[in-house]
């Protein structure tokens, strides 16, 4: 797909003459007398993001090289550019809005440049949880799901393949691990992607050795698993769902924005790699367990049901959830010893062992139920 031919030229630096440019093709008010960029990010995405701050308000810009190692990866293209351009993310269902105003190509540069309004004020802050607008999230999520749900549109949309998504971080993770070469493109994701080298050890370490040849196992060969999950309907999923990745506003006003891991896949895979990153990596110091969270997966399913007409089978729902947490167990299982890579307290570091072995015990469990 030649995105390029179809999107506005840019041949300037980031300034104001931009920025008004910018804004007037998106209908906004272009009267840019100033202007200041910074850096804008945590530092774990590779992809240069800048808070934009004019007369005209805050934004953020985001820039993206055409040709990557990362599009070589996926065998899509610039998925959030793609599904921008191509009108997907202008017009997501209510109450789900992305924050991206403008997108334009910069033959010079070679790359997109995408302007978004700055809707940081909605992220809640890192350490925080607010049930409501979790609510909030996954109806949004519901109501997008049910939207695209078996829909003939899905195999045209310029996302992932689920099938390369699982390959994508199984081969990764099990080059981390030693299994596999690291050659490639495999040696690029690592280099790239710091996480992998920076949590995989201390997880592994903290499952000890059995548990730890049984995790790089699943993700080197996800071929059993995947089968199982894909046997489940798919829809449009955004695929990275997280904390920082949305911004609820209201329940009206849902804004979903970084589309780079977009994947066909079964609704509740969405749901799971939010369940997993929410409470099992980062969990709320609110004393409530793991178990105490399942209202709300049940908040969704019946939310995703409502938005079906009164269809789904919640059987079936439950199943696709098991494999679906499997899969982010696969993809980010890691992840949950991100606070071993400090300093962490003697209780802590307990906790975060506990939980790290509970997990690879519930994929097992999961296995044996499921995978078939």
């Amino acid at each position: 797909m030649a995105v390029r031919e179809e999107l506005p030229v840019v041949d300037a630096d980031m300034d104001a003459a931009y920025l008004s440019a910018a804004l007037k093709r998106a209908g906004r008010d272009a009267s840019v007398g100033r202007i200041a960029l910074e850096p804008f990010g945590d530092g774990r995405t590779s992809t240069p993001v800048y808070s934009v701050v004019s007369s005209a308000g805050r934004h953020a810009l985001k820039v993206f090289p055409r040709r990557s190692w990362w599009s070589e990866v996926s065998g899509v293209g610039c998925v959030e550019v793609e599904l921008w351009s191509g009108g997907t993310t202008q017009s997501l269902p209510a109450p789900l809005l992305c924050p991206t105003i403008d997108v334009a190509f910069h033959p010079r540069r070679d790359e997109y440049w995408m302007l978004m309004d700055d809707v940081s004020a909605g992220i809640m802050p890192r350490g925080t949880f607010d049930e409501e607008r979790a609510r909030w999230l996954l109806d949004a999520l519901a109501r997008l799901h049910a939207h695209y749900w078996a829909s003939d549109v899905l195999d045209r949309l310029p996302v992932w393949s689920l099938e390369r998504r699982a390959e994508f971080f199984g081969t990764s993770i099990a080059a981390a691990g030693g299994r596999v070469p690291g050659a490639g493109w495999i040696g690029t994701a690592l280099e790239k992607i710091k996480l992998f080298g920076s949590m995989l050890p201390p997880f592994l370490e903290a499952l000890g050795p059995a548990d730890a040849d049984f995790y790089l196992s699943h993700c080197a060969d996800c071929g059993p698993w995947l089968r199982s999950l894909c046997r489940h309907p798919f829809t449009l999923t955004q695929g990275d769902v997280r904390r920082a990745n949305f911004a609820a506003f209201a329940a009206d006003r849902v804004s979903l924005f970084d589309w780079d891991f977009a994947v066909r896949a079964p609704a509740a895979h969405d749901v799971a790699w939010y369940w997993y990153l929410q409470f099992w990596c980062y969990p709320p110091a609110d004393g409530r367990s793991l178990d105490d969270r399942e209202g709300l997966r049940f908040y969704y399913r019946d939310r995703l049901d409502a938005a079906l007409g009164g269809d789904l089978d919640p059987h079936a729902f439950e199943g696709a959830f098991a494999l679906s947490w499997l899969s982010a167990f696969a993809e980010i299982g890691f992840i949950i010893s991100d606070p071993l890579t400090g300093s962490p307290s003697e209780g802590e570091r307990a906790r975060v062992v506990a939980t790290c072995r509970r997990a690879v015990d519930r994929a097992k469990r999961i296995y044996d139920a499921h995978v078939r």
